[in-house]
């Protein structure tokens, strides 16, 4: 798991449900709660026997334990259902005996998941978004108990913290940018409703809302097969924003390069960062996705059910040719659709170990149309050929004696060389796509001199 400062939207989603769960849990449980929790409890075990000097190590450490903390206890971490959360916050509830402080840190957490949930369902309803019924029926289902567990336990509530107002109406720091493709779409209202994990500065600097220590939380929550398709939709939408977040924070950047405010090299390790933390946040989603069809599938539906949202049929070309809808070309950017579809093209044509020599088959970049308003088909195009042209070059850049191992080229070759779906179609990652958006980003927006030989020479 990322540290705080790195910790994208849907982790914190995540942990902030553990939260709930677990002081629920663990609090009833201590205040004499006898019902069994959950569908099943995994006990934490151990690495396994150790030997030799681990063995000795591991023994005086459990000795030192032991002597400061009392015998030391195995650890049970419960996967809690949804039912028993209204049982558990009604038994706390009915404590009249004990005086029982409800944390800050919980009660925060609970109300962001209900706001965050409630109103990204609200928002998929109102854009007329398709939703498979049992699912969403689960997931109002969830904020109906979440909502009942609040309203359980008001009478414990801090009234200044249960006023969820500097969040609702909080703006994140730097929130409005000219380059968050994001939220200069029409999808920009399902994106915003992610920001109350960007809260405002009043309320960060609100007292007593330091969440526990991780090694603290024991409990996660039920999530079954029904669940599915909402939350992959949920987590999606998630990792687009934070994505998106992460392009317009590496395009300010590279305009502090080009203003000569900023060194190339702490940029481009900015940059190579990025695409690491990407990766790792795809990783998170990952199970959701492919629970889903798996991430060409997904992607593709994804793009096509929020484009119908918005009133536009995304698949309906104007020629045969298209790969798409060009209408929706800004939705597509937004989403990492386009550099998706650059990649595809390249993988599905160039073999791991080819030597190709470009020669121009989708086109050149053209440094004029950087500047020049384009139609949609037009740029479009351009991201392809540009794609194109560079990606062949790093094939031959990957066959030099020292080649650069920057998450760009290792993501290129490990993509060739995974398995590909029953028809034989390369399987791009999100975070791939989004890697290569950035390169596009950058030669767009950065004055360079362009020197393109025709002939491409040995290392």
């Amino acid at each position: 798991m990322a540290a705080d400062s790195v910790r994208s939207i849907y982790q914190q989603y995540k942990y902030d449900t553990d939260v709930v769960a677990s002081w629920l849990a663990t609090t009833a449980k201590a205040f004499g709660y006898a019902e069994p929790l959950g569908p099943q409890a995994v006990e934490t075990k151990g690495p396994g026997r150790l030997k030799g000097k681990a063995r000795k190590q591991a023994k005086q450490a459990s000795a030192a334990a032991a002597s400061t903390n009392g015998a030391s206890q195995k650890k049970t971490k419960y996967t809690l259902a949804i039912k028993d959360f209204v049982p558990l916050a009604r038994h706390i509830a009915g404590r009249k005996d004990a005086s029982i402080n409800v944390p800050n840190y919980f009660t925060t957490a609970l109300e962001r998941v209900i706001w965050v949930r409630s109103s990204f369902s609200k928002k998929l309803s109102a854009a007329g978004k398709r939703l498979d019924e049992a699912s969403d029926e689960r997931h109002s289902f969830f904020v109906t108990v979440l909502e009942k567990v609040h309203d359980s336990l008001k009478p414990l509530l801090e009234a200044s913290v249960s006023n969820f107002t500097a969040f609702k109406n909080g703006v994140p720091k730097d929130h409005v940018k000219s380059n968050d493709r994001a939220r200069n779409t029409p999808l920009r209202n399902l994106f915003e409703v992610l920001d109350v994990y960007e809260p405002s500065a009043d309320f960060l600097r609100a007292p007593n809302v330091a969440p526990p220590k991780r090694e603290e939380l024991e409990c996660t929550v039920e999530l079954s097969e029904e669940d599915s398709f909402v939350e992959a939709i949920f987590a999606v939408t998630m990792l687009i924003n934070d994505l998106s977040r992460m392009r317009a924070e590496i395009a300010e950047l590279w305009a502090k390069y080009s203003a000569g405010t900023m060194d190339l090299t702490a940029v481009s390790v900015a940059t190579n960062t990025a695409i690491e933390l990407a990766r790792a946040m795809q990783a998170e989603v990952q199970p959701l996705i492919d629970q889903c069809g798996g991430t060409t599938l997904f992607h593709e539906a994804f793009f096509a059910g929020l484009c119908q949202a918005i009133g536009i049929d995304g698949l309906a070309k104007q020629q045969f040719s298209d790969d798409y809808n060009y209408v929706a070309y800004d939705i597509a950017d937004a989403l990492f659709l386009n550099a998706r579809n650059g990649l595809h093209v390249f993988i599905a044509n160039v073999r791991p170990h080819d030597m190709p020599d470009y020669n121009g088959k989708w086109g050149w970049f053209d440094e004029t149309s950087v500047r020049a308003t384009l139609p949609n088909r037009n740029k479009y195009n351009r991201d392809k050929a540009t794609l194109q042209e560079v990606l062949q070059e790093l094939v031959h850049v990957r066959a030099c004696a020292e080649p650069i191992q920057d998450h760009l080229q290792r993501g290129l070759l490990e993509t060739q060389t995974a398995t590909k779906h029953a028809g034989g179609e390369p399987v791009v990652p999100f975070w791939l796509s989004f890697a290569a958006q950035l390169y596009l980003d950058i030669l767009y927006s950065v004055q360079v001199c362009i020197f393109r030989p025709r002939k491409i020479y040995s290392c």
